[in-house]
């Protein structure tokens, strides 16, 4: 499907998506289950299928890229079902586990090659998520490829140190075994925290 441009009333916004999704006519029943937004730009959600042929519900993700602007019609979005492959993959662990799975979905005719792919790349993200979670104060991770910033530096290798709840990456100095300059720290995009192997631990002060 190509782009929709439409006004949104402040906070509006995720009754909008439910509203867009829950809808019924002589084909069949759609219903959101659960609907998320993650950041600004990504909208999930899982909804429930009931062909009036059979009778027989199975839930399907929808992924939804958004754009917001300043004009009257500030609410642009784009929405593609699991079965397109959409090229975005931080759908929460919530929806995807409400999903049908893919067994299911064969049986009822629905086509998965794209969908299974799609969701096994869900999956990961999940998983990723999840380690970066668990990962300790001080620890050293590195990518199979450098990460290029705004300013022009390509960064492979980084010290993680939580402030609090947050998580902030400092450059790593392998000679010394330490973060270097605790005042200019790197901000990590979810789609860059994947696929990356712990390789050590410096000292954390107390």
């Amino acid at each position: 499907m190509g782009w929709t441009s439409t006004h949104v009333n402040k906070g509006q916004a995720g009754q909008y998506m439910a509203d867009l999704f829950n809808c019924e006519n002589e084909h069949g029943k759609w219903e959101m289950l659960k609907g998320a937004f993650v950041g600004w730009g990504e909208h999930y959600s899982a909804v429930r299928i009931t062909p009036k042929t059979t009778g027989i519900s199975y839930t399907i993700a929808v992924a939804t890229l958004i754009k917001w602007t300043r004009d009257y019609h500030n609410f642009t979005y784009k929405d593609m079902d699991e079965s397109m492959g959409p090229y975005m993959y931080n759908c929460p662990e919530s929806i995807l586990k409400l999903l049908t799975p893919s067994t299911e979905l064969v049986k009822q005719g629905h086509s998965i090659k794209s969908s299974a792919s799609w969701r096994v790349a869900c999956w990961e993200k999940v998983f990723e998520r999840k380690m970066v979670s668990k990962l300790a104060d001080g620890a050293v991770i590195k990518f199979p490829q450098k990460i290029l910033f705004g300013t022009g530096e390509a960064v492979d290798t980084f010290v993680m140190r939580k402030h609090g709840k947050q998580k902030r990456f400092y450059l790593y100095d392998a000679v010394a075994n330490k973060a270097i300059n605790a005042y200019s720290w790197y901000r990590l995009r979810k789609r860059d925290l994947g696929n990356f192997s712990v390789i050590g631990k410096v000292v954390v002060n107390a």
